[in-house]
């Protein structure tokens, strides 16, 4: 597989899809919207359908990175105030993520 990955757990998941699911058991890393990449067991089970291509160009790294963008995890019954006054007051900011609760439905 030519991308990054994380191999926990007897599963080889897509780094851009790999979400910490448990702080202290070993089922700690999980993929829940997208299918491992490989599992092992007896054998090595590969899903080369849904591998990525190999790339075509040489690599680039970027490395002018925006820093105006935070991350905000919203939990059920969140107090919107800190985040609009955030939002009101920076200079800087260019966007917020939301990462939302369950089905992705901001309840206040």
């Amino acid at each position: 597989f030519c991308e990054v990955t994380l191999f926990f757990n007897d599963k080889l998941l897509r780094g851009n899809r790999a979400v910490k699911q448990n702080a202290f058991g070993l089922d700690a890393f999980d993929s829940p919207n997208f299918p491992p990449l490989a599992t092992l067991g007896v054998n090595v089970v590969s899903r080369k359908d849904i591998a990525l291509p190999p790339p075509t160009a040489p690599f680039r790294c970027f490395t002018k990175m925006e820093t105006g963008i935070v991350t905000v995890k919203l939990i059920p019954k969140f107090d919107d105030e800190p985040l609009l006054m955030m939002v009101r007051h920076s200079k800087s900011l260019k966007a917020v993520i939301l990462e939302m609760y369950g089905t992705g439905n901001a309840s206040g």
